[in-house]
């Protein structure tokens, strides 16, 4: 269960823990801490954080990441004029700190390109990406 705010205890302090769960629903539970309540809730069984919720909003100004402007700089590259060898170079040399050398570059080229030619694996790769979050051997 995560508890977004870290609780500090004393000895001797209570502590109220509530948990709910719907037989076939998300799971709830709620901490009552001298008098401060926080609720908590899954989606699909897994814990979502503020964070993450405020992030899906519609209101959340998003921002590229460094791996979200190599792939911008990669779409705007793929206009029939170079071949997945030279912009994996170009890529490559433009963001060293996220590829060693050109032979990663190459794989997350790919790997975008092949996400635009088929949505499935798109999904999968984006699964993929998830499971691994930080780590570049997901472009392996």
């Amino acid at each position: 269960m995560i508890i977004e705010i870290p609780l500090i205890l004393k000895i001797g302090e209570e502590l109220e823990f509530k948990l709910h769960r719907r037989e076939l629903g998300e799971w709830t539970w709620r901490t009552d801490h001298l008098g401060q309540l926080h609720q908590h809730s899954t989606f699909l069984s897994e814990p979502i954080s503020t964070s993450v919720m405020q992030k899906k909003s519609g209101n959340h100004k998003a921002l590229l990441n460094e791996k979200g402007r190599a792939a911008s700089a990669i779409l705007e590259l793929l206009r029939g004029e170079l071949s997945t060898n030279e912009i994996s170079a170009r890529i490559s040399n433009s963001f060293p700190d996220l590829f060693p050398d050109d032979q990663y570059a190459k794989r997350f080229v790919m790997r975008l390109i092949d996400c635009l030619r088929d949505p499935l694996t798109c999904r999968l790769l984006l699964f993929l990406a998830f499971i691994h979050v930080g780590s570049i051997s997901r472009w392996r």
